[in-house]
């Protein structure tokens, strides 16, 4: 069985050891900026302060290494310049 996994379920999940592997009953796909987007709240939230940066670098090294297959929604097409539209506005 297939899971959608966003960036707010892959932080939460990577704070701790068992990571996203506590969801390993279930294939993982997630939308192509899951990585970008979950970077970006460690990066914030350890210049905040809020988590160290032995935490911080620990959280990052269990994302990057999640068995997360990144696919691109059913429907959509991507422009010339990147940006993703629904099939109504091609």
């Amino acid at each position: 069985m297939k899971l959608g996994v966003d960036a707010s379920v892959a932080v939460a999940a990577v704070a701790t050891p068992l990571g996203l592997e506590r969801l390993r009953a279930y294939t993982l796909v997630a939308p192509p900026l899951l990585r970008i987007e979950a970077l970006s709240v460690l990066h914030a939230t350890r210049w905040r302060g809020e988590l160290g940066d032995d935490r911080a670098l620990a959280m990052r090294e269990r994302l990057l290494a999640a068995p997360v297959a990144i696919a691109e929604p059913d429907g959509l097409a991507t422009t010339r310049l990147g940006f993703v539209i629904g099939p109504t506005e091609l």
